[in-house]
C-alpha cells in the first residue's frame, strides 16, 4: 500500500505545489469578479458532470471488483450510455432560456461546459480501471500533466487570445481535454467490446441509480453555495469564498490521495474479513487527517498572506471553519466505504439529500443575513449531517462494527478547540502568539508520534526500501 500512497501522494503534492504557484498569479490577474465567476463555471461543471450524465458511468470500479470476465462489454455499455443522457441533457439545456438563465453563466461558455462533461466521462472511465489494478503510477502522471498542462495553457491563452482571462483558462481546459480523451481511447479500446447485455444493465441501474441521488446531493452540496453567493450577492463574494476555500482544500487533497490508496485495502480486507486490519488503517487516517487540519488551522492564514493578492485577504479568516467542515466529511467517507461495499447506496442517497435539502434551505436564510459566514455555517451543519447520518445507517442498519466514532468524534473537539483559539487570535500579533501557535501545533506532532512510533519506524524503513528499489 506504500507505494500506492507515494503515487496518489505525489498528485496531491504537486497539485498543492501547482495551488502554491498559482494562487498568487490567478489574484493578481483576476478580480475578486472573475475569479468568482470563473469558479462559478467551475462548480456548474461538478454539478454538471453527475447531472447530464445520471452518473450512468461510475459503476466500472466497483463492477471490477466483481472479478468477472465481461468487463469490455460493461464499460462499453457504460460509456454509450453516458453519451446518450449527456445528448440528452444538451438539447434541453439549448432549448431552455429559464435554465440557462438559473446557470447563470454567459451563453457562449455553455458549449465549454458540455465539452468538459464529455472530457470528464473519459477521464473518470479511465481512472476507474486503473484504481482497482492499482496502476497508482500511471494515474499520477496522468492527473499530474492534466493540472500542470491546463494551468501552463491557461496562462499562455490569458494574453494571446481577446477573450476574458476567465474565459481564457476554461478554453485552456477544454484543450487540454480534447488531447487526454485521444490518449484515453488508445489506453482503453482493449478494455471495450460491443456486447450489450441485460444484467449489465441491471447492475448499473441498482448501482448506480441510488448512487445518482447521493452523488447529486454531494456535488450540489460542495457546490450550491458558491452558486447561491453569486445570485444573492455578487460573483465578488464567490471569488473570496473560493479563494478560502483552495487553501483549505490542501487538506482534502492529500486525504483523498490517503483515501484512493486504501480502498482497494479495504475491499480486499472486508472480503477477507480481516477486521483488526480495518480499525488501524481507519485510525492511521484519522491521525494524519489531525495532523493536517491542525496545521492548515493554525497557519493556513499565513501561507494565504504571502501568496494571495491583498485584495482577497479578508478571506482568510474562513479558513479554519472550512477545514472543520471537510474533517466531518472525510469521517464520512470512512463510513461510505462500507455503505458502499454492502452495496446499500440507497442509504448512502438518503443521507445526501438530507444534508443537501439542509445545507440548501441553510444557505438561502443565511446568505443574504451574513453572507460568506452564512454559507460556511451551512456547509458546517451539512457535514454534521453526514457524519451522524453514516455512523447511524453502519450501526443500526449494516451493523457494523465501528472502529470510528471514538477517535474521530475526540479529534473533532481537539480541532474545534484550535479553531476557537485560532479565531480568538484572528486579532492579536506579536511573536508570543506566533510563538504559542507553533508549540501548539509540535504538541500534538509529538503526541502522535509517540502513538505511533512503530508504524513511524515501520515507514521509514519501507520507504528507504522503495528509493533504494528505485534507484
Amino acid at each position: 500500500m506504500l507505494k500506492h500512497v507515494l503515487n496518489y501522494l505525489s498528485v496531491s503534492v504537486f497539485a498543492v505545489l501547482l495551488g502554491i504557484v498559482s494562487i498568487p498569479i490567478l489574484t493578481h490577474l483576476l478580480t475578486p469578479r472573475e475569479y468568482g465567476s470563473y469558479h462559478t463555471f467551475i462548480a456548474l461543471v461538478a454539478i454538471s458532470n453527475i447531472l447530464f450524465t445520471l452518473n450512468f458511468h461510475t459503476g466500472i470500479s466497483r463492477y471490477w471488483y466483481e472479478e468477472k470476465e465481461d468487463k469490455p462489454a460493461f464499460i462499453t455499455l457504460s460509456l454509450f450510455g453516458s453519451f446518450v443522457i449527456l445528448a440528452i441533457f444538451t438539447s434541453i439545456v439549448y432549448s431552455s432560456k429559464t435554465l440557462q438563465t438559473i446557470m447563470g453563466i454567459e451563453y457562449t461558455w455553455i458549449k465549454y461546459l458540455i465539452l468538459l462533461v464529455l472530457i470528464n466521462i473519459f477521464i473518470s472511465v479511465y481512472s476507474q480501471i486503473l484504481v482497482p489494478q492499482r496502476k497508482s503510477k500511471r494515474q499520477a502522471v496522468f492527473s499530474i500533466v492534466k493540472i500542470y498542462t491546463s494551468f501552463g495553457l491557461g496562462l499562455l491563452l490569458i494574453y494571446v487570445l481577446p477573450y476574458s482571462k476567465a474565459e481564457s483558462l476554461i478554453l485552456a481546459q477544454v484543450i487540454v481535454g480534447v488531447l487526454l480523451v485521444i490518449f484515453i481511447l488508445k489506453e482503453i479500446r482493449q478494455y471495450m467490446t460491443v456486447a450489450f447485455s441485460n444484467a449489465h444493465t441491471s447492475y448499473i441501474l441498482k448501482y448506480t441509480g441510488p448512487l445518482f441521488f447521493y452523488s447529486i446531493s454531494a456535488i450540489l452540496m460542495a457546490q450550491i453555495d458558491r452558486l447561491m453567493l453569486t445570485n444573492i450577492l455578487s460573483s465578488a463574494h464567490t471569488g473570496l469564498y473560493s479563494l478560502a476555500f483552495i487553501v483549505a482544500n490542501f487538506f482534502s487533497m492529500f486525504m483523498g490521495a490517503v483515501m484512493t490508496a486504501w480502498t482497494p485495502n479495504y475491499f480486499e480486507d472486508m472480503n477477507n474479513e480481516k477486521y483488526f486490519s480495518i480499525k488501524e488503517g481507519i485510525k492511521k487516517i484519522i491521525d494524519i487527517a489531525f495532523l493536517i487540519a491542525t496545521f492548515i488551522i493554525l497557519f493556513g492564514d499565513y501561507i494565504g498572506y504571502v501568496l494571495v493578492d491583498d485584495k482577497f485577504n479578508s478571506a482568510l479568516k474562513y479558513i479554519p471553519f472550512i477545514v472543520i467542515g471537510l474533517y466531518l466529511s472525510l469521517i464520512y467517507q470512512l463510513y461510505g466505504r462500507a455503505i458502499g461495499y454492502a452495496k446499500k447506496t440507497i442509504w448512502i442517497a438518503i443521507i445526501f439529500i438530507i444534508a443537501g435539502i439542509v445545507n440548501f434551505l441553510f444557505n438561502n436564510l443565511l446568505i443574504a443575513q451574513y453572507g460568506i459566514s452564512g454559507a460556511i455555517f451551512a456547509t458546517l451543519v451539512a457535514n454534521v449531517l453526514l457524519a451522524i447520518g453514516g455512523y447511524l445507517v453502519n450501526k443500526f442498519i449494516l451493523k457494523y462494527n465501528d472502529y470510528i466514532i471514538s477517535y474521530g468524534v475526540k479529534v473533532f473537539f481537539i480541532l474545534s478547540i484550535l479553531v476557537f483559539i485560532k479565531s480568538f487570535l484572528e486579532f492579536r500579533s506579536g511573536i508570543m502568539i506566533y510563538f504559542a501557535e507553533i508549540s501548539l501545533f509540535f504538541c500534538i506532532v509529538i503526541y502522535l508520534m509517540k502513538k505511533n512510533i512503530e508504524e513511524i519506524v515501520w515507514l521509514k524503513e519501507k520507504y528507504f526500501a522503495y528509493i533504494k528499489k528505485k534507484l
